[in-house]
């Protein structure tokens, strides 16, 4: 599983993931007016599969925009 391999399926959300220190986040894409930017306490891009990362960033939009606001 590579950074590439999921930001391609990503884009299709609106947004790509980025490394931080310790952990992953997703960012929005281009313009999208969205500021938040959930983060993912995963330490290894591979201790999820390709549908767990879609997943949590679908829960992610769904759940963390409610508390962001």
């Amino acid at each position: 599983m590579t950074l590439t391999k999921i930001n391609k399926e990503l884009k299709e959300m609106g947004y790509e993931l980025k490394v931080g220190i310790k952990n992953f986040y997703f960012s929005p894409l281009g313009n999208n007016p969205k500021i938040f930017e959930p983060i993912v306490l995963i330490r290894k891009l591979n201790d999820l599969t390709l549908h767990q990362w879609k997943s949590e960033l679908q829960f992610q939009i769904i759940y963390g925009t409610k508390v962001a606001q």
